[in-house]
């Protein structure tokens, strides 16, 4: 587990910060209730997360990486 964190945060050291959430997120966020929780494993540097929480939604956000 400790080789995958450590290969994870070079790789979030390295990144320049797209901060743009991915299609599919945009495209399937008003699927969910508004005001729901949601679960974002792998937030990396939490675009995601707080896209989502943008629009009203409780977020749980969880990384192995401490950088990302």
């Amino acid at each position: 587990m400790e080789r995958d964190r450590s290969k994870w945060n070079a790789k979030y050291r390295d990144m320049d910060g797209d901060d743009a959430p991915a299609g599919i997120v945009t495209r399937y966020a008003g699927m969910a209730k508004r005001g729901g929780r949601v679960l974002d494993l792998a937030a990396g540097q939490g675009r995601h997360a707080l896209y989502l929480a943008g629009l009203g939604f409780t977020v749980d956000a969880v990384d192995i990486s401490e950088v990302g």
